[in-house]
């Protein structure tokens, strides 16, 4: 099977279709800026647009020799038959582009992408470039800081200029009409319909470690007999983050016989958690209690393939969990305690010292520390477990509490103190 690389099809058709149906473009060619909508097909809108992010500076300068964005070009340019013109990469490729392209795509691309599906969105272009054998590591690990750290528009922006600099524009087969799409290879479009709530979880931390076992144990359960499985245990000890790995994991299609999934966060009551969070009920009440007999209606018609996340539900009710079993998916709660006995149940215990010792130094930006010295140097070692007394010290003290050890970390850090001190 071979993999779609990096280029302006790739790229396109990773977004085009969770773009709205009705979609105003403001004219940026013009100091007016007014919003117009566009006509053609949805393809030529969707390609013209990006184009545009190039063009409209240039063409407000009155360049010459700028190429035409046609219907043509953009039918072409989406079965990837056509390469990128060359002054199209003469222009990304000047230093002020990125800055423009991120400007274009603030005003219209991303007011323009149904707002419950941006950070899938991103997500699905991450897994693109992440995937993509052609791109050094470095790039990668600059784009995925830039994911995490800058605006949407502002990483679509570098992704997109990557994309337009390779000059190309098909898939490593040399036939973009018969390799494997961004809809196999990432999560993207058909994928990304899976998720049936309007909300979504954070992205999940870089610094998830020591939680593989208990991953694997999680689906074990979810693909047998659980249908409704709690992880609890203290605040702050790693619930959430590992209900994030496991959403990201769902939308990636990674875990075995779930094709839906759903995100909730327990607010005050079960009627408030699912009021309006699924898009797709037809008609739905303004009454909270009969919203929740359509919501029920709703999930048992999506059968046993959803798994459903309910976040902190603390103080959710014996009926509360009595609705949620009368539901026919798969349910994982998160909570701090047990919230029924006949729930079936995992405890999120300490991490590891090995994985804490990790764990603080990642937090620390890759700085590794002497316990022989009180400079802090930087070896850059993204996997050091080694003891040291000092650190060993810190450690437990925290009592190897997930959030605890982050959060002296980056005190640490920010004192520019070094662990002996």
């Amino acid at each position: 099977m071979s993999k779609e690389a990096l280029c302006i099809r790739a790229f396109a058709e990773t977004i085009r279709n969770r773009m709205k149906k009705k979609s105003l473009i403001k004219n940026l060619r013009t100091d007016s800026g007014g919003e117009e909508p566009k006509n053609g097909s949805a393809v030529f809108v969707f390609y013209s647009l990006l184009l545009e992010s190039l063009l409209y500076i240039p063409y407000k300068n009155e360049e010459p020799d700028l190429p035409d964005v046609s219907s043509y070009t953009a039918t072409q340019l989406k079965q990837g038959n056509e390469e990128v013109h060359s002054k199209l990469v003469e222009i990304a490729e000047r230093k002020k582009t990125r800055d423009d392209v991120s400007f274009f795509f603030a005003t219209n691309l991303i007011p323009n992408i149904n707002e419950p599906y941006r950070d899938v969105v991103l997500d699905a272009v991450d897994t693109l470039v992440q995937n993509d054998i052609g791109i050094g590591k470095a790039t990668k690990k600059k784009l995925k800081n830039a994911r995490n750290k800058n605006t949407p528009a502002d990483y679509l922006a570098e992704v997109f200029i990557l994309a337009v600099c390779s000059g190309k524009n098909r898939s490593e087969s040399g036939n973009a009409d018969k390799s494997t799409s961004p809809i196999e290879e990432a999560p993207s479009i058909t994928q990304e319909l899976i998720v049936v709530t309007d909300s979504r979880p954070l992205h999940p931390t870089d610094f998830f470690r020591g939680r593989d076992m208990l991953l694997d144990e999680i689906k074990n359960r979810l693909t047998g007999t659980a249908k409704l499985l709690l992880l609890n245990g203290m605040g702050g000890i790693g619930k959430t983050e590992i209900c994030r790995k496991l959403f990201h994991e769902a939308i990636n299609l990674k875990i075995p016989e779930v094709s839906k999934t759903g995100w909730l966060t327990y607010s005050g009551s079960i009627e408030q958690t699912v009021y309006a969070r699924f898009p797709e009920i037809q008609n739905p009440s303004e009454k909270a209690a009969d919203y929740l007999l359509q919501a029920e209606q709703y999930i048992n018609s999506l059968g046993s393939t959803l798994l459903l996340f309910v976040d902190n539900t603390n103080d959710m009710t014996e009926k509360e969990t009595a609705w949620l079993l009368k539901l026919g998916c798969k349910v994982l709660l998160t909570s701090r305690r047990r919230n029924a006995e006949r729930l079936q149940a995992l405890e999120i215990g300490k991490l590891k010292t090995e994985d804490c010792r990790i764990l603080y130094r990642q937090h620390l930006s890759l700085q590794a520390f002497n316990s022989d010295s009180d400079s802090i140097y930087g070896i850059g070692y993204t996997e050091d477990s080694s003891p040291d007394e000092n650190l060993d010290a810190i450690i437990e003290l925290a009592d190897r509490h997930t959030l605890a050890i982050e959060l002296l970390a980056k005190t640490q850090k920010a004192a520019m103190q070094s662990v002996k001190a």
